[in-house]
């Protein structure tokens, strides 16, 4: 998340292609189990 204001304030920036030429400091999910997702969201709501 660009919070100085820098290049694009409030906006999240993701390098795919390592242009900037920094390190990874994050992850982010390319796919998603969508059954497996739904199962531990109705388990997680039952104990609510």
């Amino acid at each position: 998340m660009e919070t100085k204001g820098e290049f694009t304030a409030g906006t999240t920036l993701i390098d795919l292609h390592g242009v900037s030429g920094r390190s990874v400091n994050a992850k982010f999910g390319l796919k998603l189990d969508t059954e497996g997702f739904w199962q531990l969201m109705i388990e997680a709501l039952k104990k609510y």
